[in-house]
């Protein structure tokens, strides 16, 4: 390995440790370093190492202390058995990692509950350790292939920034993607290093990778299916395949790959008492029901849609391998088939809230080698420029995207083509949690007067703001904008509301935005008979219209607080402080939680 891609890896190492400190480490962020799956893959080492035994109760406890609003990682069985439904192969990486963090944490007297800050930080410098082994066994790869050094070090710098591996080796750690990444390149550079030259020093890596990859995501075997590829023909293949079982080796590899993953079956055993169990109680693969192209290109996540990077990856190395190697070039279409197929047949094709298409950072070191292959292949200085120029777009999105997936700009879940293009480029805080739509679906209406206004006998004030120019119903509408900044008001007095608790209010009403430069709100404040502010929710208005010129319903449903006084007053209206907007027709209503 030459010095431009080990200048790289020192420099993403850097850029990536700072990042971390900065957004995952600072504050009260570093409390939800271990998140979401996290919780599973992370649960077996305080439970092992701390507390004896696994008991996921008090781990579940442990978290709580740190941040209350974890949630429980476990699945309840018959005769009050708690089984952690997630793979135990993410836990084995971060051993050194845990009990580095558990030495220091006795040394210097901290507490030791398995989830303070040594042992949340541990987590992320194993991410970071697994994401620069990744790079360096994908180095050696490519090497081997004849990659020019400039290329490889252009590859690393573009499989890392220009991909959402960035956001999970620094922002979600405990997930296992960038664990998978590291030890997949592991497994490819000792597989191709076996092939060439069939012997125990090679094999033994190999296989230990491949076992720990199944003890991670079983769906990292499917790696095994890009072996031909990596043999380069199909004599080859056959060859080593053949050798590796007749091999006098194969029966200490077979044993030392059962080894490790008999630690699966073996804690299945201690937690249910069978040595198999399918914990991931009512989700699955439906191999029939696959969506293959919704994986790719959907908006709820899709693959090349968050991360078009792959795309020039996949597209322009199956150009180039189907020019130069007919065998070559099916081996990589048939994997990246296979893979694709497998993993869009999930129930939850979009793999749940996530920063794309997550699944797939686990095979990003072949995807990394089809890069390398299309952009060495660039032999005109029009192509190269043009590619290099497209690629740094690509890290472009990705870094701009990855900053508005941290501030909730981004969502990660629900997403539509009108959601993504209207948040499009967007970074200013009134995009946070725009489409975080309140859940009526649990919500009961109460048997209250309902407060309407069409706006063409206006009782509420701020007449100045009435207009004849657009209506929804009838001739007028409200218009607000810079100059007018509040609608007219309803203010209701708490002795005028359902005295009940909880309580909740409803509000709905038709808008007309000509353009989308406004932060139109809907207000709902609260205040002592003296005017003292209490309580402050809003709503955004744009958070359903997605058309210019249309009259669209939009809703806002926040729950109230326990009035202090009957004479306190509740005001609803609609604030706005930039372009123009117009609403109409709006009810007011009440109710509480089913």
């Amino acid at each position: 390995m030459k010095k431009i891609p080990l200048i790289v890896i020192f420099a993403t190492l850097i850029t990536c440790l700072y990042f971390t400190v900065q957004n995952r480490w600072k504050g009260d962020n570093w409390k939800t370093t271990i998140n979401a799956d996290g919780y599973g893959y992370y649960a077996y080492l305080p439970c092992i190492f701390i507390y004896h035994g696994l008991d996921y109760k008090r781990a579940w406890k442990e978290e709580q202390k740190i941040t209350p609003g974890a949630i429980g990682f476990t699945m309840e069985l018959p005769h009050n058995k708690v089984l952690d439904k997630w793979f135990p192969g993410v836990a084995l990486l971060l051993v050194p990692f845990f009990l580095i963090a558990y030495l220091l944490s006795y040394l210097f007297g901290y507490s030791m509950g398995g989830y303070e800050f040594l042992f949340q930080a541990s987590v992320s410098l194993g991410a970071l350790f697994y994401l620069i082994a990744g790079l360096i066994f994908i180095s050696k790869l490519l090497k081997k292939y004849n990659i020019p050094e400039f290329i490889i070090g252009f590859t690393l710098v573009l499989i890392v920034f220009g991909t959402n591996i960035f956001y999970y080796s620094t922002m979600e750690p405990s997930m296992s993607h960038v664990y998978s990444f590291g030890l997949t390149a592991i497994f490819l550079f000792y597989t191709k290093k076996s092939i060439d030259e069939f012997r125990l020093k090679n094999l033994l890596p190999m296989v230990i990778s491949i076992s720990i990859l199944a003890l991670i995501r079983p769906t990292n075997l499917l790696s095994l299916a890009f072996i031909p590829f990596l043999a380069g023909s199909s004599k080859n293949t056959v060859l080593f395949i053949t050798s590796f079982f007749k091999s006098k080796k194969t029966l200490l590899l077979l044993f030392i790959a059962a080894s490790i993953l008999f630690i699966q079956f073996f804690l299945w055993y201690l937690q249910t008492g069978h040595f198999f169990i399918w914990s991931y109680s009512g989700e699955g693969f439906n191999f029939k029901t696959f969506h293959f192209f919704d994986i790719l290109v959907s908006y709820r996540n899709g693959w090349y849609v968050y991360t078009p990077l792959m795309f020039i990856a996949t597209l322009g190395g199956l150009i180039t391998l189907y020019r130069r190697n007919i065998f070559l070039f099916f081996s990589a279409l048939f994997f990246f088939l296979l893979v694709t197929y497998v993993l869009s047949s999930w129930w939850a094709w979009w793999y749940g809230g996530a920063f794309g298409l997550r699944a797939f950072i686990d095979f990003y070191s072949i995807f990394a080698l089809l890069l390398s292959i299309f952009l060495s292949s660039l032999t005109s200085l029009w192509n190269k420029v043009t590619i290099t120029f497209i690629a740094c777009l690509c890290i472009g999105l990705n870094i701009f995207q990855t900053n508005q997936y941290i501030n909730s700009i981004l969502p990660p879940d629900g997403m539509t083509q009108k959601k993504y293009w209207k948040i499009f480029l967007k970074n200013d805080s009134f995009y946070k949690y725009l489409f975080d739509y309140p859940d009526t679906s649990d919500f009961i209406f109460l048997n209250s007067p309902i407060f309407k206004n069409d706006f063409e006998q206006n009782t509420w004030g701020n007449n100045q703001d009435i207009t004849n120019r657009y209506a929804h119903s009838g001739t007028h509408s409200a218009f607000i904008d810079e100059q007018n900044q509040f609608s007219p008001a309803l203010v209701l007095k708490a002795s005028m509301i359902p005295q009940i608790s909880p309580l909740s209010i409803y509000v709905k009403l038709w808008t007309y935005m000509p353009d989308f430069k406004n932060n139109a709100t809907i207000i709902v404040s609260v205040k002592t008979e003296k005017g003292d502010s209490y309580f402050w929710k809003s709503s955004k208005l744009q958070s359903f219209v997605f058309d210019r010129n249309v009259w669209t319903q939009v809703y806002g449903l926040m729950n109230l607080p326990i009035f202090k006084n009957p004479s306190d007053k509740i005001s609803v209206y609609i604030y706005n402080t930039k372009s123009g907007v117009y609403i109409d027709d709006v009810e007011v209503m009440f109710g509480r939680p089913k």
